[in-house]
C-alpha cells in the first residue's frame, strides 16, 4: 500500500513460478525470460503448486512456453492487483477472461475450429446449460484447452477460488459470481457425449456427465462444489454405467 515506494518495492517481491520447482523468482527475471511475442506477466492462484501445475488452466501457457506465476501464499493475488503492472508489462490471470496467445491467423484458426464446433455439435450446448443452470452462467466451447474435458472461467474482475476462501475465513462476504463453463471440442468425453446426446436428447446419462464435467472444471480450479452429494451420485453413476 506505499505507492510512493511502489516500484522499488515490486522489485523485492518473490513469486514460486513454472520456470524453477525450487527457487522463487523476481518480476525483472520473469520479464528476463518472456518470449519475445509475449505481452502480459501471467499468474495463477491456489492453494498448493501442485494444484497449479495441473490445472487446465495452464495448459495453453505451458504449449506456448511462457512462464506462469504461482501464487500460493494469502494475499499474494492482492498483492498483484495492487501493483496492476511492472516495467509496463500488465499481470493476467490466467483462469479469469479471455487469453490472448495467438496471432491474427492464429486466431482466426481457433475461431474457425470453434465455429465448426458449433456447428455440428452447439445443440449439446444448450442441453447442458439447460442442465447446469443453477450454477453455469454459460457454456461454449474454447480452443484455449489441450488434454482437459473442461475448465471453469471467470469474468475478468472476480476474484479466485482461493481468494474468496481467504476472504471468507476472514469474515470477508464475496458476492456469489457465476462463472463460464467451457469445453474442449477435441476432447474425447465431449465428442462421444455429443453422439449419445444424438442419437437421444432425452438420455438421462447426459445429466450425469454434466455434473461431472461441471464438477471436474470446479476441483481443478481450486473451488468448492455447492452440491458434492449431487456431484458424487453422478460420479458412481456413471463408473457403474461403464462397468456394464
Amino acid at each position: 500500500t506505499d505507492f510512493e515506494n511502489k516500484d522499488k518495492l515490486s522489485a523485492l517481491l518473490l513469486f514460486a513460478s513454472s520456470n524453477d520447482p525450487e527457487k522463487t523468482t523476481t518480476l525483472k527475471e520473469y520479464i528476463g525470460r518472456m518470449k519475445a511475442e509475449q505481452k502480459e506477466i501471467y499468474y495463477l492462484s491456489g492453494e498448493s503448486r501442485l494444484t497449479l501445475e495441473n490445472s487446465p488452466h495452464t495448459e495453453s501457457l505451458r504449449a506456448k512456453g511462457y512462464e506462469i506465476l504461482y501464487l500460493i501464499d494469502a494475499y499474494d493475488e492482492i498483492v498483484l492487483q495492487n501493483i496492476g503492472e511492472f516495467e509496463g508489462k500488465k499481470f493476467k490471470s490466467a483462469s479469469k477472461g479471455e487469453l490472448d496467445l495467438a496471432d491474427d491467423k492464429q486466431k482466426e484458426e481457433a475461431t474457425e475450429k470453434v465455429k465448426e464446433a458449433e456447428k455440428t455439435m452447439g445443440a449439446l450446448l444448450g442441453a447442458l446449460k439447460e442442465q447446469l443452470k443453477d450454477v453455469a452462467k454459460d457454456v461454449k466451447f474454447t480452443s484455449v484447452l489441450v488434454s482437459a474435458p473442461s475448465r471453469v472461467v471467470g469474468d475478468e474482475f472476480d476474484v479466485s477460488p482461493y481468494l474468496e476462501k481467504i476472504l471468507s475465513r476472514n469474515g470477508e462476504k464475496v458476492p456469489p459470481r457465476l462463472k463460464t463453463l467451457e469445453l474442449n471440442p477435441a476432447h474425447e468425453l465431449v465428442t462421444k457425449l455429443y453422439a449419445r446426446y444424438d442419437k437421444n436428447p432425452n438420455d438421462p446419462v447426459l445429466a450425469d456427465y454434466a455434473q461431472l464435467l461441471w464438477g471436474h472444471a470446479v476441483i481443478a480450479d481450486g473451488g468448492e462444489l455447492k452440491d458434492v452429494a449431487r456431484f458424487n451420485k453422478a460420479l458412481l453413476s456413471v463408473a457403474t454405467g461403464a462397468l456394464q
